[in-house]
C-alpha cells in the first residue's frame, strides 16, 4: 500500500530540510503560505509569504551548528498532515533535545500553513537566546 500524497509531500519537505536545501523546500510551499512557530524567542511568530518561511529557515540554520530530524510519523488526509520528530540541535557546546509537532494545511499539492509546537517552547527559546 502506498502513502497518502500528502505524507509523501511532507516527507519531502523533511528530506529537502535534511539535506539543508531550502529551495527544494520552499517549492512544497505555495506562495501565500503562513508558518506559525510557538515561544517567545528570536523563532517564535507568524511568517507570511513563502519569502519570509524561507528567511526563518535560514536564519534558524544559520544559528545552530547542527540539527538533526528523526522523523518520528507523518499522518495525512486530503487537507492536512500531522508530523512528530525529535530534534537534536548543536550550537558551540550546547545540545537541546526537542520533541515537536507540525500542522500542515495543504492545498493543489503545497503546504499553505504551518503550525509548530515544541514540547518544552521555553527550553528553546532559552536555547536561542539572543
Amino acid at each position: 500500500m502506498s502513502d497518502h500524497p500528502n505524507v509523501d509531500l511532507v516527507n519531502a519537505w523533511f528530506a529537502a530540510l535534511g539535506r539543508g536545501d531550502t529551495g527544494a523546500a520552499a517549492s512544497l510551499v505555495s506562495d501565500d503560505a503562513v508558518w506559525h512557530t510557538g515561544g517567545r524567542g528570536q523563532f517564535a511568530g507568524d511568517f507570511e509569504g513563502r519569502e519570509a518561511i524561507v528567511d526563518s529557515l535560514d536564519r534558524f540554520g544559520a544559528a545552530t551548528d547542527s540539527i538533526t530530524d528523526d522523523l518520528h510519523a507523518v499522518l495525512a488526509d486530503d487537507e492536512h498532515a500531522v508530523a512528530l520528530n525529535n530534534s537534536t540541535v548543536t550550537r558551540g557546546d550546547e545540545t537541546l533535545n526537542q520533541s515537536n509537532i507540525f500542522v500542515f494545511h495543504i492545498a493543489d499539492s503545497l503546504i499553505t500553513e504551518v503550525w509548530l509546537s515544541f514540547r518544552y517552547p521555553y527550553e528553546n527559546d532559552e536555547f536561542f537566546r539572543a
